[in-house]
């Protein structure tokens, strides 16, 4: 399996970048466990595609100069958000799969509109820290209380014998 995934990096290695070629490897590596899990993705189809819409205005903010694609992107990571709570370890993982595939100066040379698409997000998931801290006393009680996995109904479809 190494050898396969050492194969597999050499040619986003000679096409970009290392650090990229390791994120490639590490997405193709993780696509078996997640094509495992579709089923239980299947009632968070509208999210899903909202996080797509987020990978893809991150990395058109790297590849297209001028482009006004993060503060776009932060708008779209609200609306994942306030859509489904548990889409916030699937925004974290592309913030930090992002962080590491530019490199921090890449991300700190966007200068104002990095700091335009964190006052969005700010300023977006502001009325949800509030509301939560005045119903559960923490600002992060209403995320940390909400269920995780799949949804009952899902869970038995996705047991559900296939008929031939």
């Amino acid at each position: 399996m190494w050898r396969t995934s050492g194969r597999t990096a050499l040619c986003p290695a000679r096409w970009t970048t290392r650090r990229r070629a390791v994120v490639v490897v590490l997405l193709l590596l993780s696509g078996l466990g997640f094509l495992r899990r579709v089923p239980e993705f299947l009632n968070d189809i509208g999210a899903t595609g909202l996080l797509l819409i987020v990978v893809l205005l991150v990395t058109r903010a790297q590849e297209v100069r001028r482009s006004y694609a993060l503060p776009v992107a932060a708008a779209v990571a609200v609306c994942v958000f306030y859509l489904r709570y548990g889409s916030v370890g699937n925004l974290l993982a592309i913030a930090l799969a992002a962080l590491f595939a530019y490199g921090p100066r890449a991300w700190l040379a966007q200068g104002r509109r990095l700091t335009t698409a964190l006052a969005v997000l700010t300023l977006g998931l502001l009325p949800h820290f509030v509301h939560a801290t005045l119903v559960t006393g923490s600002p992060l009680g209403l995320i940390l209380s909400a269920p995780c996995g799949p949804s009952p109904r899902t869970a038995r479809w996705a047991r559900r014998p296939r008929s031939r």
